[in-house]
Protein backbone atom coordinates (compact mmCIF):
# COMPACT_ATOMS: atom_id res chain seq x y z
CA UNK A 1 0.00 0.00 0.00
CA UNK A 2 3.07 2.37 0.94
CA UNK A 3 4.43 2.00 -2.00
CA UNK A 4 1.73 2.11 -4.66
CA UNK A 5 0.83 5.60 -2.46
CA UNK A 6 3.79 6.86 -3.15
CA UNK A 7 3.95 5.17 -7.06
CA UNK A 8 0.65 7.30 -7.36
CA UNK A 9 2.20 10.27 -6.03
CA UNK A 10 5.21 10.19 -8.37
CA UNK A 11 2.70 9.88 -11.98
CA UNK A 12 0.79 12.09 -11.06
CA UNK A 13 3.34 14.87 -10.39
CA UNK A 14 5.71 13.67 -13.55
CA UNK A 15 2.57 13.76 -15.60
CA UNK A 16 2.39 17.29 -15.01
CA UNK A 17 6.25 17.89 -15.42
CA UNK A 18 6.75 16.09 -18.48
CA UNK A 19 8.97 13.36 -16.84
CA UNK A 20 9.12 9.67 -17.05
CA UNK A 21 9.08 7.70 -13.54
CA UNK A 22 10.02 4.16 -13.53
CA UNK A 23 10.71 1.88 -10.63
CA UNK A 24 14.23 1.56 -9.99
CA UNK A 25 14.74 -1.24 -7.05
CA UNK A 26 13.09 -1.99 -4.37
CA UNK A 27 11.79 1.29 -3.00
CA UNK A 28 13.87 3.40 -5.53
CA UNK A 29 12.16 5.29 -8.42
CA UNK A 30 14.01 7.16 -11.19
CA UNK A 31 12.53 10.11 -12.55
CA UNK A 32 14.11 11.56 -16.27
CA UNK A 33 13.65 15.00 -17.42
CA UNK A 34 14.73 16.39 -20.85
CA UNK A 35 14.71 19.96 -21.75
CA UNK A 36 14.11 21.67 -18.42
CA UNK A 37 16.26 23.92 -16.42
CA UNK A 38 17.71 22.88 -13.04
CA UNK A 39 15.08 25.12 -11.14
CA UNK A 40 12.46 23.40 -12.97
CA UNK A 41 13.80 20.06 -11.91
CA UNK A 42 13.99 21.49 -8.52
CA UNK A 43 10.45 22.07 -8.21
CA UNK A 44 9.58 18.91 -9.50
CA UNK A 45 11.55 16.82 -6.79
CA UNK A 46 9.92 19.38 -4.41
CA UNK A 47 6.46 18.50 -5.54
CA UNK A 48 7.29 15.14 -4.74
CA UNK A 49 8.60 15.17 -1.80
CA UNK A 50 5.69 17.23 -0.68
CA UNK A 51 3.42 15.22 -2.19
CA UNK A 52 4.53 12.09 -0.36
CA UNK A 53 4.68 14.44 3.05
CA UNK A 54 1.47 15.15 2.46
CA UNK A 55 -0.51 11.45 1.97
CA UNK A 56 0.31 11.44 5.76
CA UNK A 57 1.19 7.38 5.63
CA UNK A 58 1.86 6.11 9.31
CA UNK A 59 5.05 4.54 9.66
CA UNK A 60 5.01 1.18 10.16
CA UNK A 61 4.79 0.62 13.93
CA UNK A 62 8.04 -1.28 14.19
CA UNK A 63 9.92 1.33 12.87
CA UNK A 64 10.33 4.80 14.38
CA UNK A 65 7.37 7.40 15.09
CA UNK A 66 6.05 9.80 12.51
CA UNK A 67 5.22 9.33 8.77
CA UNK A 68 6.20 7.95 5.47
CA UNK A 69 8.95 10.83 3.89
CA UNK A 70 11.37 10.42 0.86
CA UNK A 71 15.15 11.38 0.10
CA UNK A 72 15.20 12.77 -3.15
CA UNK A 73 18.56 12.79 -5.03
CA UNK A 74 19.48 14.08 -9.12
CA UNK A 75 21.68 14.67 -11.12
CA UNK A 76 21.89 17.67 -13.61
CA UNK A 77 23.85 17.35 -16.16
CA UNK A 78 23.26 17.99 -20.00
CA UNK A 79 23.92 14.46 -21.73
CA UNK A 80 26.82 14.06 -24.37
CA UNK A 81 26.84 11.69 -26.68
CA UNK A 82 29.95 10.00 -24.62
CA UNK A 83 28.34 9.46 -21.29
CA UNK A 84 27.21 6.45 -20.38
CA UNK A 85 24.00 5.68 -18.85
CA UNK A 86 25.47 3.99 -16.01
CA UNK A 87 26.97 7.62 -15.10
CA UNK A 88 24.28 8.98 -14.87
CA UNK A 89 23.09 6.67 -12.37
CA UNK A 90 25.84 6.62 -10.32
CA UNK A 91 25.97 10.63 -9.72
CA UNK A 92 21.85 10.08 -8.83
CA UNK A 93 23.02 7.43 -6.49
CA UNK A 94 25.64 9.91 -5.20
CA UNK A 95 23.41 12.77 -4.64
CA UNK A 96 20.56 10.60 -3.35
CA UNK A 97 23.19 9.03 -0.71
CA UNK A 98 24.13 12.55 0.41
CA UNK A 99 20.33 13.18 0.67
CA UNK A 100 19.74 10.63 3.17
CA UNK A 101 22.91 11.12 5.08
CA UNK A 102 21.97 14.91 6.11
CA UNK A 103 18.43 14.30 7.11
CA UNK A 104 15.37 12.95 5.88
CA UNK A 105 12.56 14.58 4.04
CA UNK A 106 15.56 16.05 1.62
CA UNK A 107 16.60 17.24 -2.11
CA UNK A 108 19.95 17.17 -3.09
CA UNK A 109 20.90 17.96 -6.57
CA UNK A 110 24.43 17.80 -7.79
CA UNK A 111 26.01 18.78 -11.09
Amino acid sequence: MCIQSVADVLNIISKQHGAFVARFSGAAFMLTLSGVTAGEAEQLAEAVRKGVYDLQIPRDHYEEEGVVTVSIGGLQKVPLTTDRTSEFIAGSEKALYEAKSSEKNQVVFIE
